[in-house]
């Protein structure tokens, strides 16, 4: 019994000695050690791409450093994931390699309102310059029946629309694809071609109908708020009638 007692004492003295002569020493080495992490010097909202100019590396306690990034090459050419802080350390959870689609939209729909898609060729229509939040008139081109002749119409009930999202052939939307790089050419499956629009059920309907029967494309109204409030007042169909009128070839009565 005396032995066992005096082997117990020898193993925890082991300890201390091991304990007060390693263990402390290096503990207290490693945590005024300090290592190099990425670190926001603005505060970056979502879904914008990041840049050199807008990290830093800053020195961290080690101890603390393991889920920070160190190197700034993981950070810059991504996307913030969620609005980042001036200040912040960066870690992989803040950022995703390409911008996230935002469907919020689909949530701050107009009462009795609905989502509607509509195909259409806006890269050669519209120079691809459409966007979400956009205002349009919707042109329908159709084509000539027996004994006919094409014509393009723009009916009143089809104006005034808000467009919600613009996407690509693959059904991606074309605020989250990465811009192509010098040298680079983009896929045809990446050029915006399905325009996602804010209307009533008549709306939808009318779309659905000349979506099938011809072509639709889209007239942009301009982006300047004071501008677009003119439009409310201007009957569009009277002007297009006008326009018509005095484009329709003259008969000579002999």
């Amino acid at each position: 019994m005396k032995k066992t007692r005096i082997i117990l004492l020898l193993v925890f003295f082991f300890i201390d000695l091991f304990v007060a002569f390693y263990l402390i020493p290096n503990y207290v080495k490693a945590s005024t050690k300090t290592v190099d992490v990425v670190q926001f010097i603005v505060d970056v909202p979502q879904n914008t791409q990041i840049t050199d100019s807008m990290i830093t590396y800053a020195k961290v306690n080690k101890l603390n450093a393991n889920n920070f990034i160190k190197d700034k090459k993981q950070v810059i050419g991504k996307f913030a994931r969620t609005n980042i802080y001036k200040n912040s350390f960066a870690v992989a959870s803040m950022v995703i390699d390409s911008k996230q689609s935002d469907e919020s939209y689909m949530f701050n729909l107009k009462q009795n309102n609905f989502a509607f898609a509509v195909k259409t060729d806006i890269a050669g229509v519209t120079g691809g310059v459409l966007e979400p939040n956009d205002i349009v008139n919707v042109v329908v081109f159709l084509p000539a029946q027996k004994n006919g002749n094409d014509s393009a119409i723009s009916p009143k009930d089809l104006q005034g629309i808000r467009v919600l999202d613009v996407r690509s052939n693959n059904a991606v939307s074309t605020s989250t694809q990465q811009q192509t790089q010098p040298g680079q050419i983009s896929s045809s499956n990446n050029l915006p071609s399905i325009v996602i629009l804010d209307v009533t059920p008549e709306q939808y309907v009318e779309l659905y109908k000349y979506q099938n029967i011809g072509n639709i494309s889209f007239a942009i109204r301009s982006r300047n708020t004071n501008v677009q409030d003119g439009y409310v007042s201007q009957d569009y169909s009277s002007i297009q009638s006008q326009a018509q009128q005095q484009s329709a070839p003259v008969q000579n009565n002999q």
